[in-house]
């Protein structure tokens, strides 16, 4: 059998309290966005503005395509599952564009950022 002396004891605990804790710390992520933040901080602050008119830096406008995968993973406050899908996969789609500096980037997202589509069937 082995015999493990007080030092060697102390190492091994130490290693797996860091390996444990290094562990958690990997697991513990960002909390994503509700719905509501996402509208308060792209809609009603400047950051849909700015990506639609040009003016967003490359940071902006991946965090404007990141909001806009979070919507889609999101349920419907109400309303009809497979509309939200749509109206959702289009704003993704038009985010993505803007990110990639297409040209049509603009008016797509102008279409799909139409806030009375999307309040009116889904807005509680």
């Amino acid at each position: 059998m082995f015999q493990f002396q007080s030092r060697q004891v102390f190492a091994i605990v130490c290693f797996a309290g860091l390996v444990s804790f290094g562990t958690m710390s990997l697991g513990q992520s960002e909390e994503k966005p509700s719905v509501k933040q996402i509208m308060k901080d792209a809609f009603k602050g400047d950051l849909l503005r700015k990506v639609g008119t040009g003016q967003a830096s490359d940071q902006e406008k991946a965090k404007l395509l990141s909001y806009a995968k979070i919507m889609g993973e999101a349920s419907p406050p109400k309303g009809d599952a497979d509309s939200w899908a749509t109206k959702t996969k289009a704003f993704i789609e038009a985010a993505q564009a803007a990110v990639d500096g297409k040209e049509d980037a603009p008016a797509l997202l102008k279409k799909s950022t139409n806030c009375k589509a999307c309040h009116g069937p889904h807005k509680p």
